[in-house]
């Protein structure tokens, strides 16, 4: 069992999910039927507890359950800690990483209690859990205190698992000479005692430096070393090892040799239900896809990517949301307790008093005594709530806070995606040489940009929710206006809006109508060397928004013409969403009134 722990936390926990049933679960439930000793019942219900953590939950945690019972029927602390050590881990990988934290400092003393006996298993232990919150320091100091006992014990293979976690979070603290240095003690102790499987980590962890440090022969050799270290016998470390070696050959423009490795990288993590796998994979394949010019598989790979990210997200937010719900339960229920305590408290001393009539004075000055004692203790009580209530709500704003930083990432993530579309669209156009097509690249570009520029101005203000109409009309019609590249001097650019903070769902269709209207004046309105004003305006009169693009120009427009342009079209489709009225006048140039009905002002 104390093997089987060392060796499952060399690496870090990922999602995964094993078939019921194995020969391994036989094999125990097998010697579980021909044993009637409780110590070594006790083992088994343990080793099938570990067996079950990942395919089959409940399972495994009826079997620690038993576990523990049978330990305290035994009085045995060594497998009661071993026993709650495993229901830590159980903790750990449901999401609970408060109540595994509890679990392991119960662990500690027991351990301590019986010589130290596993107490390097526990701290490596808990030195996971701070490594995934990303407190690295603390992590740090409970992996050293692990190894400190590892080499007293003189433990080469706990040594080398040691180092190997003091590397990794090392990594993450920036100390890259010591790092190095564990990393290859930890190699030349695994050969010594041919562990191939701590060998192979240790090699897995080198690539990556190496890979990091761009020194790509150096991470291939280190790769493939491990890749062959580990043959089929980890399909964790498989996966790592194809997905750094797709890496490398992504950077050293080999794309066939990358999507080769990342397919299967793929079939493994599958295999394995890995979602934290499977994310890295996807991004990986999108940035392949996108660098050999196959735009479509990398949008594909992206969607993904994104949908892997949400669900990883998602399940955190529920293990977040289930363990605060416990919180508030146990709370409640231990406040019910108290409160059913004193009321029967406070009846049996009436009942008594109503026995003895010469009593009765003392009973009053004991119900008395005891008003005023839960008068105090109500006080303190209140007092205590009003702490606890305070705390509460300093969670909930912080997780308020969380949900805006969120929401802000998303929208940043959004614009982000869409940054990139424009791109797509504008190494595209580069290759077209019909001016049709790449007229229409270019609008589609721009249509793009307008909705962008929504999303940019959601996560950089504090109003998530609203968008400042007089900021975001003025920037789009500038951007446009610059990417016509009209002259300056000829042609006068005149914007003209209201104060207004409009709702996302209003703001992104008015956004693309205007795109429509001024890249309709700026194609059509102005021909070489013509001058003149492009007027934009937006203000809300009797309860309606009236949005007029004019210019006086040469009168010509594309919405007017016989064939109807893609962009009249999304301007007809939004005119009914937002219940709009269109107008169009050809006097002294081209004039267009869209009074809109239905929007949403914040």
């Amino acid at each position: 069992m104390r093997n089987l722990i060392i060796l499952l936390l060399i690496l870090n926990f990922s999602t995964g999910f094993g078939q019921s049933d194995s020969d391994e679960v036989l094999r125990l439930k097998s010697h579980l039927q021909n044993t009637d000793d409780l110590k070594k019942q006790t083992g088994i219900y343990n080793d099938l507890a570990w067996e079950y953590s990942y395919s089959d939950f409940d399972s495994a945690s009826h079997y620690v359950e038993i576990a523990i019972n049978h330990a305290d029927e035994l009085n045995d602390p060594y497998w009661k800690a071993v026993s709650l050590e495993m229901l830590a881990i159980l903790k750990e990988i449901s999401g609970q990483n408060e109540e595994a934290i509890k679990l392991y400092f119960e662990v500690i003393p027991i351990r301590e209690s019986i010589g130290g006996k596993g107490l390097e298993n526990t701290y490596n232990n808990m030195a996971i859990i701070f490594r995934t919150q990303n407190n690295f320091e603390t992590a740090y100091d409970y992996f050293r205190q692990s190894y400190l006992i590892e080499v007293q014990k003189n433990n080469k293979e706990g040594i080398a698992a040691s180092l190997i976690n003091m590397a990794i979070t090392e990594k993450h603290l920036n100390r890259r000479d010591s790092l190095q240095h564990h990393l290859w003690e930890a190699l030349s102790i695994a050969k010594y005692i041919d562990k191939q499987d701590i060998e192979a980590h240790a090699m897995i962890n080198l690539g990556n430096l190496h890979r990091e440090e761009n020194n790509s022969d150096s991470a291939l050799y280190y790769f493939e070393e491990a890749l062959n270290l580990s043959g089929n016998t980890n399909k964790g470390n498989e996966v790592v090892i194809n997905v750094g070696l797709a890496e490398i050959y992504t950077n050293t423009g080999e794309a066939a040799k990358a999507l080769l490795y990342l397919e299967r990288a793929e079939a493994l993590a599958q295999e394995l239900h890995s979602i934290e796998y499977l994310k890295r994979i996807y991004s990986d394949k999108a940035a392949v896809y996108a660098a050999i010019g196959d735009f479509e598989q990398a949008y594909v790979f992206n969607k993904k990517f994104f949908v892997m990210n949400d669900s990883l997200t998602n399940l955190e937010l529920i293990n977040q949301t289930n363990e605060l719900e416990k919180k508030y339960e146990t709370e409640r229920k231990e406040r019910q307790i108290t409160e059913l305590e004193l009321a029967s408290a406070e009846q049996k001393l009436i009942s008594k008093a109503g026995k003895d009539q010469r009593r009765i004075l003392i009973f009053i000055a004991i119900i008395l005594g005891l008003a005023v004692w839960f008068a105090f203790y109500r006080y303190r009580k209140e007092q205590r709530t009003a702490t606890l209530l305070q705390g509460k709500n300093e969670t909930i704003a912080a997780a308020l806070h969380d949900r805006e930083i969120l929401l802000k990432e998303i929208h940043h993530r959004v614009k982000n995606n869409l940054q990139v579309v424009s791109s797509l669209l504008s190494i595209q156009g580069r290759e077209i040489s019909d001016e049709k097509a790449l007229e229409a690249v270019n609008e589609s570009k721009h249509r793009v940009q307008s909705m962008a520029l929504i999303h940019q101005y959601l996560y950089s203000e504090n109003d998530l929710k609203s968008i400042d109409m007089q900021q975001y009309v003025q920037q789009l019609s500038t951007n446009l206006f610059n990417a016509y590249k009209l002259d300056h001097n000829l042609v006068k650019l005149e914007v003209d809006v209201d104060p207004l903070l409009l709702d996302v769902d209003t703001a992104i269709p008015l956004g693309i109508i205007i795109n429509e209207l001024i890249t309709n004046a700026l194609k059509y309105a102005f021909p070489k060397n013509a001058n003149g004003v492009l007027s934009v305006k937006l203000h809300e009169e009797n309860q309606r928004l009236n949005l007029r693009v004019s210019d006086n120009g040469v009168g010509k427009s594309a919405v007017s013409g016989s064939q109807i342009s893609f962009g009249t079209k999304l301007i007809n489709a939004f005119k009914n969403k937002l219940k709009a009225e269109l107008e169009m006048n050809t006097e002294n140039g081209y004039s267009v009134l869209f009074s809109i009905g239905n929007y949403k002002k914040i």
